[in-house]
């Protein structure tokens, strides 16, 4: 976790990423806490795991395990002045996507 804050603050990050095999608890509150206190930086836990359906090749699979509240909502009202048409129509299909699954 330092290396990935250290990372967003050398490159002016918005979102971070840390994607493992697991999350300890502690690790999963400690993401809870920053999206709750940092609203500059958006981070996301995805643990990985790897997938075969019958004869096919090995695939990642994610299951995100914590995420900002209110991330898509917050993105549009932050950026919908600037951002296109299609890209809010990217968004909105994510969305639905995410709570399809």
């Amino acid at each position: 976790m330092g290396k990935i804050i250290t990372y967003a603050a050398r490159h002016d990050a918005e979102i971070c990423v840390w994607v493992s095999p697991s999350f300890s608890e502690d690790h999963r509150k400690l993401i809870d806490w920053l999206n709750e206190n940092m609203t500059e930086i958006a981070f996301f836990a995805l643990e990985i795991e790897v997938i075969k359906i019958g004869d096919s090749f090995p695939a990642p699979s994610f299951k995100v395990i914590s995420s900002p509240n209110e991330w898509a909502r917050a993105v549009k009202a932050s950026h919908a002045k600037g951002v296109s048409e299609v890209k809010l129509d990217q968004l909105h299909f994510w969305q639905e996507l995410r709570e399809y699954s």
